[in-house]
């Protein structure tokens, strides 16, 4: 009876320590490959700040990576040459439309001359070339006064956009030489909207 029982206890114990296992039916679905390639991040757009005349930078009013904004003044370059073309223009301009109000008197006179036979055609010719000369010598001069006050206008440099602006080029007191072709002083980037540049090899974009 004893063997019985003992026989009966195993059988029991040896249930108990059969393990249990999962199974889990296999399902089929996509996979995400990622790789790692070297870039950078750029700005998707950008603006050289550049000096259009020649002249001493007076002053740099901003500081390496600052937000500037549209219009804001970043340098100021040594103005007085120009202010003194600007005067010189305005005064050859005034004397040349005087010259035109006198020519264009005296050939209205010369006309009339002519008709009581006064005067030959030829002195009314000369009159009215004298008047002709000094309406181009107005058109000359008006377009020298508008040179001179655009180089007037460079020598105060402002942000043509708006961004972060890297350090300046020039510092105060050095020379600029933006007469004959721009000089860049600075770099302004907008980075409101960033873009990411990188390379990738045509064997690794094929496996992709």
């Amino acid at each position: 009876m004893m063997c019985g029982l003992s026989s009966c206890h195993k059988k029991d114990k040896a249930a108990e320590e059969i393990p249990e296992v999962e199974v889990a039916c296999p399902t089929v679905d996509s996979v995400v490959l990622h790789k790692t390639f070297p870039g950078y991040i750029r700005a998707m757009s950008s603006a050289d700040v550049v000096a259009l005349v020649n002249g001493k930078i007076l002053t740099c009013n901003y500081r390496e990576g600052a937000y500037v904004q549209k219009g804001a003044v970043l340098f100021t370059i040594e103005s007085t040459p120009y202010r003194d073309a600007v005067q010189q223009a305005a005064a050859s301009l005034a004397t040349a439309r005087s010259q035109y109000d006198y020519s264009s008197r005296q050939y209205a006179a010369m006309q009339k001359a002519l008709k009581a036979d006064a005067v030959s055609e030829m002195e009314v010719l000369q009159a009215k070339n004298s008047m002709e000369s000094a309406r181009a010598s107005i058109r000359n001069y008006e377009a020298a006064l508008q040179t001179a006050r655009n180089d007037l206008a460079h020598c105060t440099v402002t942000a043509p956009v708006s961004g972060h602006i890297t350090a300046p080029a020039l510092t105060p007191g050095n020379y600029v030489a933006g007469g004959a072709a721009p000089v860049k002083l600075a770099s302004i980037y907008n980075d409101e909207k960033m873009k990411a540049v990188f390379s990738i090899d045509e064997g690794s974009y094929r496996t992709m």
